[in-house]
């Protein structure tokens, strides 16, 4: 009887340390799987991390952006005063000119006329010596 209890007890014994390596097994198997999760966790935290630099970076390129089309388009505005300007300076030089050949054409007029009134003053005057010699 000693022998059928040694034998039981052995398979007692067996059947224990089996369940016992068994639960160590699962043990480890969720200690794995909880570092797996950590992992999983710590590699989505910079994943995020990654992104929000990303994000950073596009904000900071766009306020870049905007503030070289805000400059540019100071630049333009600038520009396009000067143009419009320009035009009006270009119809009042146009204007200036159309005064002056008006005011020449008038001083031609005006030469012709005191032309012809000295030559038909020297013209009586001629006359006058004529007739009295």
């Amino acid at each position: 009887m000693a022998y059928g209890n040694y034998a039981s007890d052995s398979l007692y014994r067996n059947d224990t340390n089996q369940a016992l390596l068994q639960n160590v097994a699962v043990r480890r198997y969720d200690l794995g799987g909880l570092e797996t999760d950590a992992a999983i966790a710590e590699q989505k935290k910079r994943e995020i991390e990654e992104v929000e630099v990303g994000v950073r970076e596009i904000a900071d390129c766009h306020d870049e952006l905007k503030r070289l089309v805000d400059a540019d388009g100071v630049k333009l505005d600038n520009a396009n005063d000067v143009v419009d300007d320009a035009g009006v300076k270009t119809r009042e030089g146009i204007h200036q000119l159309q005064k002056a050949n008006e005011t020449a054409k008038q001083a031609r007029k005006r030469m012709c006329c005191a032309v012809v009134c000295l030559l038909i003053l020297i013209g009586l005057i001629v006359a006058i010596v004529m007739i009295v010699k």
